[in-house]
């Protein structure tokens, strides 16, 4: 029996911290930058967060999610502060941190990026005989046809028409050498930002996708209150060859 499926991909690089909202305490973990994702409701939001090393510097960076809105970060019981980072030497292992809208109005449920880190608290790894696995490369790029026909199914096992794609150029494209570090040797890779900061190491504070005036989607719209940006899609028909599919 001949049957057919349409397939489409709707893929985001999304990272998934610890989860505050309200008024949730955070505890630090030693030595580690963390981020984490805070619901902002109103015009103001306090974060009490417990962990700091006392006499140590850290530096807090808040980010949004959705690029529409500015904050600005200030320690409860301090002076006023209008930028979004803020540095400040611990007194004692736990503080309150105040995230304030740079504008008029009140926000609900707005994802907000905030990232912790101690200042020049960087260890630097010691000698090692261990071989590091391959980074993984990717080429950008790739016409969609190529990527669908050739990567993600190839072997002609399938009868394959109606291939299509929008996106980005720089946010879709194949990947190498991944065997030793996700499992899969070689594959196709879309993102909502550039492929190529799939190599790592990521060790920087709200990386953007660089990409101005993404595209956005009527379907992912109805799903999400946010603004979406930076859609890519990969779409196509095939009729397969037995009852089994897998991907």
């Amino acid at each position: 029996m001949n049957w057919s499926v349409k397939v489409a991909f709707l893929m985001a690089v999304l990272c998934w911290p610890a989860f505050i909202a309200g008024q949730s305490s955070i505890v630090l973990d030693d030595n580690v930058t963390q981020r984490h994702l805070i619901l902002f409701d109103g015009n103001a939001h306090e974060v009490s967060i417990c962990g700091f090393l006392p006499g140590a510097i850290y530096h807090l960076t808040a980010t949004p999610v959705n690029g529409q809105h500015s904050f600005a970060l200030a320690l409860a019981g301090g002076g006023p502060n209008d930028s979004r980072e803020l540095d400040f030497q611990a007194a004692k292992a736990c503080h309150t941190v105040l995230l304030q809208l740079q504008s008029k109005g009140s926000l609900e449920r707005e994802p907000v990026y905030l990232t912790i880190g101690r200042v020049g608290d960087h260890p630097v790894a010691g000698p090692t005989n261990t071989l590091l696995p391959p980074a993984i490369t990717t080429n950008a790029g790739v016409p969609y046809f190529q990527l669908i026909s050739d990567v993600f199914i190839g072997g002609n096992c399938y009868n394959v028409t109606g291939m299509t794609g929008s996106g980005n150029g720089a946010a879709v494209g194949s990947f190498a050498n991944g065997a030793t570090s996700i499992g899969f040797p070689t594959g196709v890779i879309l993102a909502t930002g550039q492929i190529s900061n799939a190599t790592g190491p990521n060790n920087t504070t709200g990386v953007t996708t660089d990409f101005p005036g993404g595209a956005t989607d009527p379907d992912l719209n109805a799903l999400s209150s946010a603004t979406v940006q930076d859609v890519v899609r990969m779409e196509f028909d095939f009729v397969p060859t037995n009852d089994t599919l897998k991907f």
